[in-house]
């Protein structure tokens, strides 16, 4: 988008889809439409998006995004057309399989917020994102727990040292500055066994750690989450977690 703004247009609907040499596969699907109006692509650059590792920002752009959303929605059965060019915008519509069930399916009632609540548990949060760590330490304290934080795993070390260990759950990401979470976990195990463990993590840096968090059998929480999400979890790993 311009340095000025732009205006961005999300649309769903339900399509059905006829012969197409573009289309994947016929039949009912659900299309997710998503323009700006920003710079738009050329077609030598449209070529490319998909492809990992591709990127127009030079040394901020990652070129994991789109590779990641195609990725998602090819697995979903699903495909992306792309419509763009210099000066007039961009447009992506999404197709996923329209699926109908025939059974209905049992919601999960809510808890309570008063069941996800606090009772002084202490909490170690382990997070190099400031903002973020700052966010969740504000929203545990408010909600009857004890908040400790750090920034990297050395400081949670030392803080777990410095408290002999009197914490109730380790809350960390997955992917740290000096080291990921698991190998932080595991350090902190050989001091206390005593405490659980929440780990949370982004799509990209979980997907090739989810083996181990499966094969420990934390409990994890995906970015980015809501403090409804947030709540239940610490609660959940507080109760039944490892």
């Amino acid at each position: 988008m311009p340095a000025g703004g732009g205006k961005i247009t999300l649309k769903t609907a339900v399509v059905d889809v006829g012969g197409s040499s573009r289309a994947v596969a016929q039949g009912r699907h659900v299309k997710l439409t998503v323009e700006d109006t920003g710079a738009g692509m050329d077609g030598a650059v449209i070529r490319h998006i998909f492809e990992p590792f591709f990127s127009t920002k030079g040394p901020r752009g990652t070129g994991l995004g789109l590779a990641v959303v195609h990725s998602i929605v090819r697995d979903l059965g699903g495909w992306i057309d792309v419509e763009s060019r210099p000066g007039e915008g961009t447009r992506f519509e999404i197709y996923f399989p329209s699926v109908e069930s025939d059974r209905k399916e049992e919601l999960e009632e809510e808890r309570p917020v008063e069941e996800l609540s606090g009772r002084g548990e202490r909490v170690l949060i382990v997070e190099d994102e400031k903002l973020l760590r700052k966010s969740v330490a504000v929203v545990l304290s408010k909600n009857g727990y004890s908040v400790l934080e750090a920034g990297c795993a050395r400081e949670a070390k030392a803080l777990f040292e410095k408290e002999n260990g009197r914490v109730n759950l380790v809350f960390s990401d997955m992917v740290l500055q000096d080291r990921d979470g698991i190998q932080l976990i595991e350090d902190l195990k050989s001091l206390n066994t005593e405490f659980k463990v929440l780990i949370t993590s982004g799509y990209l840096d979980v997907e090739s750690q989810w083996p181990a968090i499966r094969e420990k059998g934390y409990r994890f929480l995906q970015k980015p989450y809501e403090i409804p999400d947030l709540l239940k979890s610490v609660r959940d790993a507080l109760e039944t977690g490892l």
